[in-house]
């Protein structure tokens, strides 16, 4: 049983917090603090809260809690987030998070410090709505996003609060504002690089900013906008989004909608009837003059959405795992609320990142930085992908870094849920991190990496293997040859269980020793490496992920060879679940069978698809075969080919949805 304690009963605990702990099993709310008397009374009857407190202090004390959530005004977030976590408690704290930077960093060091975790909850991004767009967005189904916009209207000037919101002269954006920016984060899977703000007194007697107008631009030519009006005499929208992306939009509402309309659509040619009506909210894919829900929420969703995100803090817990990566994405939204504002009092855009070059450069000076970025230009980039890696980051890291020298660089694309940034941050401090979404697959990880290298040769990996001693020598020495990728060997670890020794064989045995130095039409992406120059004139390819057989493919039409060489190895470390390997066959399959069909006639695709039910037995066949060819490993093989027929059956049902897919696309 967790113990959960909450600091403030106001509206957000009465409206929120305490409903969305009842709908979680293994969790009691045995303690609250108020400091208004009634309130405090007639909260803890009605949610039946066992011990009331008017002094948090006494209160963690006596209670001991697992979780504190505080749910008070903003302005006491920094104390009792701190308060609680010198108690040993972890902390789930209301946004917005703090009142500045400043208090950001105290919370995140003593969390740091006490070995605690905080969560802020930006919880919108749990709603189905919003999860659904950015799983379909993260998927490449629509392409690439590339502008958003988000608006609100309503009147809800400060004299219609009647709590601590109506003293806010930092309202809207600040208040509210972290919400859109968090969710525009999350589908763009990237944080701004610049912030263009307007916070006009359109209405003098109002000092808040009521009505806030803001350009963000975006890596990759990502643009969004965001007006937020709350003086509108207009019909309430509560928060609408336009998701646009290169093959379709996303239009999704929240605050409830009852809408029918009768449209004329131009693509199609005719009338097209739109009808709505949920109190929650809906996503709905717009293409070629068609809307469609993908989904909705009869209810207004906030509860159940702060449950899903409190169960991550409680599994985090009871795992014994501690991670504040959440506390520092917080921290970064409020770093571009507040750089909202200064845009806002300087009149001019305020820059996230490093601004681009001046326009103003001399020719000879352009000359000089190219000259100057050439010789600062590494040779090598060693990319890897990190997916809960905690058990083998260290090693896998460290064995990589004795390897490194001056003329080298590693990026490390990291999207865990156990804590692994945490690792990286605390014991490799001069690695380049990058975080992203959790529900990026490893080939999202590695084109993020990809993109951010500037090494000649780009060598790509995952946290899960374990590089030999002279693993980067070896690459080196071998890319002395002109062609445009080499692969190397994996071997497993010796002392991995009988699901870890399928999971190689159905992956990996093409790539165990022995074998000879050879051509070869397939590596696998776990231990590649590529000339630069041969794989950029192929970015759209990889753009919405680096896979690697789709990347083989183009450059073997181009006329080009992939080279294997036996002494570039790599060690499976990694231990799979046998239903977390499922879940990633079927992906995988999936993602290949989208690929594979946009090459494909029809005939083709559906012979592929009615053949289907033979490919397990083909693909196990394969299989054996290669594997006894070697010599090694006989008995295990053996013993774990029902595991492996599973595997490939999962990969199977991937990819037939994968044609499906493809041939409605």
């Amino acid at each position: 049983m967790v113990k959960i304690a909450i600091f403030g009963l106001g509206g957000v605990a009465e409206q929120i917090h305490l409903p969305a702990c009842s709908l979680l099993p293994n969790v009691k709310v045995v303690a609250a603090c108020e400091l208004d008397n009634d309130r405090r009374d007639r909260m803890g009857r009605r949610f039946g809260i066992p011990e009331l407190y008017s002094d948090p202090a006494t209160l963690l004390e006596r209670e001991k809690p697992d979780i504190v959530i505080v749910a008070t005004p903003p302005d006491q977030h920094r104390d009792l987030c701190i308060l609680a976590l010198d108690s040993g408690a972890h902390v789930f704290c209301e946004k917005p998070f703090v009142k500045s930077l400043a208090e950001a960093d105290e919370v995140i060091e003593t969390a740091e410090r006490r070995r605690r975790s905080v969560f802020v909850n930006n919880q919108y991004r749990f709603m189905k709505i919003y999860r659904v767009a950015q799983e379909r967005i993260a998927s490449g189904e629509y392409g690439k996003p590339f502008l958003i916009q988000c608006w609100q209207q309503m009147f809800h000037p400060p004299s219609e609060e009647t709590n601590w919101r109506s003293r806010l002269v930092q309202s809207t954006l600040y208040e509210f504002g972290t919400h859109p920016l968090d969710l525009i984060c999350f589908f763009f899977n990237d944080f701004p690089l610049s912030i263009n703000a307007h916070t006009p007194r359109s209405c003098p007697a109002i000092e808040a900013d009521v009505i806030v107008q803001a350009t963000l631009r975006f890596p990759g030519d990502g643009l969004a906008t965001l007006i937020f009006n709350r003086i509108s005499h207009a019909p309430e929208r509560y928060l609408e989004m336009r998701v646009d992306c290169e093959q379709a939009s996303l239009r999704i509402s929240f605050g409830g909608m009852a809408r029918a309309a009768l449209d004329w659509s131009r693509p199609l040619g005719r009338p097209t009837l739109r009808f709505s009506l949920v109190k929650g909210g809906e996503a709905r894919l717009e293409k070629g003059g068609r809307s469609r829900v993908i989904a909705w929420q009869w209810r207004e969703g906030r509860t159940r959405a702060t449950a899903i995100h409190l169960k991550s803090l409680i599994e985090l817990v009871k795992g014994g795992k501690v991670s504040n990566d959440q506390a520092r994405h917080a921290r970064e939204i409020l770093r571009i609320v507040f750089a909202g504002y200064e845009s806002a009092r300087r009149g001019e855009t305020v820059w996230l990142q490093n601004p681009p070059a001046p326009n103003t450069l001399t020719e000879r000076a352009r000359e000089e930085r190219k000259v100057t970025a050439a010789l600062n230009k590494p040779r090598l980039s060693v990319v890897v992908a990190s997916h809960n890696a905690r058990s083998t980051i260290e090693e896998c890291l460290a064995t990589l870094q004795t390897q490194l020298d001056d003329g080298m660089e590693m990026i490390v694309v990291d999207n865990s849920t156990d804590g692994t940034s945490d690792i990286i941050r605390e014991r490799f401090p001069n690695i380049k991190l990058m975080t992203r979404s959790s529900s990026d697959l490893i080939p999202h990880l590695w084109e993020a990496g990809i993109r951010q290298s500037r090494g000649d040769i780009v060598a790509i990996t995952t946290a899960h293997f374990v590089p030999h001693e002279d693993w980067i020598p070896r690459i080196l020495e071998a890319h002395a040859n002109p062609v445009p990728a080499i692969g190397g060997a994996i071997e497993n670890d010796e002392s991995a269980g009988m699901v870890d020794w399928a999971v190689y064989f159905c992956r990996y045995s093409k790539y165990m020793l022995p074998f000879k130095r050879s051509f070869v039409r397939e590596i696998a992406g776990d231990n590649a490496s590529y000339k630069r120059q041969s794989i950029d004139p192929y970015e759209h390819v990889w753009r919405h992920g680096f896979w690697e057989p789709a990347v083989h493919t183009e450059l073997e039409k181009a006329g080009l060879r992939l080279l294997l060489v036996p002494s570039i190895v790599l060690y499976h470390k990694r231990s799979f679940s046998f239903w977390e390997f499922m879940k990633q066959r079927f992906q995988h399959g999936r993602q290949f069978g989208r690929w594979r069909s946009t090459s494909l006639t029809k005939p083709k695709r559906v012979f592929h698809i009615a053949s289907s039910p033979m490919l397990p037995f083909l693909l196990l066949f394969r299989n054996v075969r290669q594997v006894w060819a070697k010599g090694k490993h006989r008995k295990k093989l053996l013993a774990s080919l029902p595991i492996q027929g599973m595997f490939f059956l999962a990969w199977t049902l991937g990819e037939g949805m994968g044609y499906l897919e493809g041939s409605r696309g």
